[in-house]
């Protein structure tokens, strides 16, 4: 055992596994906002061909052959479903929300079908105080901002690496990019 000759050159084969996935990001993502008192919901992709009139989307999925009416399109944006989930909790007397979900939207360009995952988080009353210690405080748009903040800083990054996008429909949407390198 101890004849063996040695090698001029040395084998090494680096590890391949990659040092982040999706699936952790969004558990990570999930358990901070978790954290922060929000509730995950899971809605079905398939929504109503009449509910794509109130956000105008032009490019939809429609399926050839739906089960029924309600299930005829792929959900072109996480709001109807979200705000569905929304009113059914508000119509029994639950007005303290704050929820999010991770899902899939599709669209349809002239040659290719896009699958896009999102993240989509919902607010709606009050968030901290309402007792006989402190007045009540109503969701607005710094307290998302504080969400996305605290978020942001568990991977190590700030805002300067994102820029935001106008939305060009009519509702209210706030789209974050992240850029490498410029």
């Amino acid at each position: 055992y101890d004849n063996i000759p040695e090698s001029p050159y040395v084998k090494y084969q680096p590890s391949t596994v990659p040092d982040f996935s999706m699936h952790q990001i969004k558990i990570d993502i999930s358990n901070i906002l978790v954290s922060n008192s929000f509730f995950e919901m899971q809605n079905n992709s398939l929504i109503p061909d009449s509910s794509v009139k109130l956000f105008s989307s032009d490019s939809v999925v429609k399926i050839l052959n739906p089960l029924s009416n309600d299930l005829s399109v792929l959900r072109p944006n996480m709001y109807y479903s979200g705000l569905k989930t929304i009113k059914f909790n508000l119509n029994r007397q639950s007005n303290n929300l704050k929820m999010f979900e991770f899902g899939k939207v599709y669209k349809k360009n002239k040659t290719e079908y896009i699958e896009k995952e999102k993240l989509t988080i919902f607010v709606t009353g009050g968030f901290s105080g309402g007792n006989w210690f402190e007045d009540a405080n109503s969701s607005n748009f710094f307290f998302v901002k504080g969400v996305f903040s605290k978020v942001l800083s568990n991977f190590g990054l700030d805002s300067s690496f994102f820029q935001v996008k106008e939305s060009i429909s009519n509702y209210a949407e706030l789209q974050l990019s992240y850029h490498i390198n410029g």
